[in-house]
């Protein structure tokens, strides 16, 4: 044990796992076991499931504690990856949404996406039975108090896959033996393939993280094995007037975006106001009944593209310099008709600019400086 607890402290891991030899009940991780340490890459996210393996007997119950945005999801046979965003099957459209000068956006009356309640919301009992219609933590997030926790119990023998909704590739296998077999994991062990797991993680992040970026190019997040940094690589770019900056999804677990918010000073504030407050008004999760909004920009941007994918900024847009991109994921299908992996920024005056990831927030932000 004392090199189990010696590879804790290094990765700075906080093991609240079982201390007994119980067969019965099983502490598990969705995302990051605990805050990363030090050593790892700002804004890193492991968008694994800890342990990865498991093996458990029938009718026992695997509790999940999540420091992220996670869901544990056991979908039903035959049943394919939901989407997190779809068209309104009441084929609604966005209506009354006005600029920063108060003018219609160019997308009222275009058609409306909500998010899945397929994927955001509670469903199951829990239970994983043979034949299961599907179990579903909904949205998992951590709270002044602690951590989101989600339980399944295993009542049915064979091999189930544990998934994140949110995070394509992000799944667990969980083996579920006879209630009287032998082989189960015993806490002891879960707890050295966490701690080993994890700190095989942080390393992959810091792989991703010094990974060297092509010239006139800024990658949105960045990943190796579900190991994905939250951030924009360089965090700081420089183009001349005129010059444009390609922007690159790659973390294929994640969707990011761009919004940007003029100026480090001047009418940054004014901007940056806006910005949340048009997400807060048009971007509605699915937590209260008869609310359900995906915000436009993302999936349509706040303004129509030039040409495919490919935006221009001055700084003045709107009057204050907003600009907000759709989110790049680049996977076939989704709404509208395909998002694409990477998009394009031509910048036309002197300056530098901020933006941030509307979906992970100003934690992922960068700025460009025009000259």
């Amino acid at each position: 044990m004392n090199r189990v607890v010696a590879v804790a402290a290094a990765v700075g891991l906080v093991v609240a796992l079982p201390a007994s030899a119980s067969a019965k009940r099983y502490q598990a991780y969705t995302g990051n076991p605990s805050q990363p340490p030090k050593s790892a890459p700002d804004g890193t996210e492991l968008n694994q499931f800890f342990p990865k393996k498991l093996k458990v007997r029938q009718g026992d119950t695997v509790k999940y504690a999540s420091l992220g945005a996670h869901t544990v999801s056991v979908l039903p046979r035959g049943a394919t990856f939901p989407p997190p965003i779809v068209g309104d099957p009441a084929g609604g459209t966005y209506t009354g949404i006005n600029d920063p000068q108060g003018a219609p956006f160019f997308y009222n009356g275009l058609a409306k996406f909500i998010y899945n309640t397929q994927v955001f919301t509670k469903s199951g009992d829990g239970n994983v039975r043979k034949k299961d219609p599907g179990e579903n933590s909904g949205l998992l997030f951590p709270s002044a108090s602690g951590p989101g926790t989600a339980q399944l119990k295993f009542s049915a023998k064979g091999t189930v896959k544990v998934l994140c909704l949110l995070h394509p590739g992000m799944s667990q296998s969980v083996r579920v033996l006879a209630r009287r077999a032998k082989g189960a994991d015993k806490p002891a062990k879960v707890r050295t393939r966490v701690i080993k797991e994890a700190a095989k993680g942080y390393k992959n992040a810091r792989r991703a993280a010094a990974q060297a970026v092509p010239a006139n190019t800024v990658y949105a997040g960045a990943e190796r094995k579900q190991a994905t940094i939250l951030g924009f690589l360089p965090a700081a770019a420089t183009v001349p007037v005129g010059g444009t900056l390609t922007f690159r999804n790659m973390a294929p677990s994640e969707v990011h975006n761009m919004v940007f918010i003029g100026t480090k000073t001047g009418d940054k504030a004014t901007a940056e106001d806006f910005a949340t407050a048009h997400q807060t008004e048009t971007d509605l999760l699915p937590f209260a009944p008869g609310v359900n909004q995906a915000m436009p920009d993302l999936i349509y941007g706040s303004q129509p593209a030039s040409a495919p994918g490919a935006y221009t900024y001055s700084g003045d847009e709107f009057g204050i310099g907003y600009l907000q991109t759709p989110v790049m994921d680049d996977a076939p299908g989704d709404p509208p008709n395909g998002l694409p992996g990477q998009e394009s920024v031509t910048f036309t005056k002197a300056g530098t600019y901020q933006y941030y990831c509307a979906i992970h927030g100003q934690d992922m932000s960068g700025t460009v400086t025009v000259q």
